[in-house]
C-alpha cells in the first residue's frame, strides 16, 4: 500500500493494520514471536507515513477477519501523520460486507464514485 511513494488513487477493504486474525495469519506466518520481522513488515500502519495520494478504507463494524479497532489504529496513525484519506464503516456487516439490504449496490456505487472522482481521465 506504501512502500513506494505514489501519487495514485487506492482503495482498500478491510485492512492489516497491525495483526489480521490470529488464527488464519499463524497458518501461514507462525506467531508473532516465532516471525517478528514477517509481521512487522506485513503491518501498514508500520508503512503509513509513505502514503502519498488518496486512499479509501472500507470495513464493516461487525468484521470477524481484520477487527475494527485493529483497521482503527491505521486510522489513527494517518490521522496522526496529517494523511488525506477516506473511511467508510458500514454497521453490522462482516467481512464480505452483503449483510443488510442495498449494501453490496452501496459498496460499488461508494468505490466507482471514488474512482471517478480521485483518478485522473485518460491513459497514464
Amino acid at each position: 500500500m506504501n512502500r513506494e511513494p505514489s501519487t495514485s488513487t487506492r482503495w482498500a477493504g478491510p485492512g492489516v493494520p497491525t495483526y489480521y486474525n490470529a488464527d488464519y495469519q499463524e497458518i501461514f506466518m507462525r506467531t508473532p514471536k516465532v516471525n517478528p520481522e514477517g509481521y512487522r513488515t506485513c503491518s501498514p500502519i508500520n508503512y503509513a507515513e509513505g502514503l502519498r495520494g488518496d486512499l479509501l478504507m472500507i470495513t464493516g463494524s461487525g468484521e470477524t477477519n481484520t477487527h475494527v479497532e485493529i483497521t482503527e489504529g491505521l486510522v489513527d496513525r494517518l490521522i496522526a501523520l496529517g494523511k488525506r484519506f477516506d473511511y467508510f464503516v458500514y454497521p453490522n456487516r462482516d467481512h464480505g460486507l452483503s449483510e443488510g439490504e442495498g449494501t453490496e449496490l452501496h459498496v460499488q456505487m461508494l468505490i466507482t464514485r471514488y474512482l471517478v472522482e480521485h483518478l485522473p481521465p485518460g491513459p497514464r
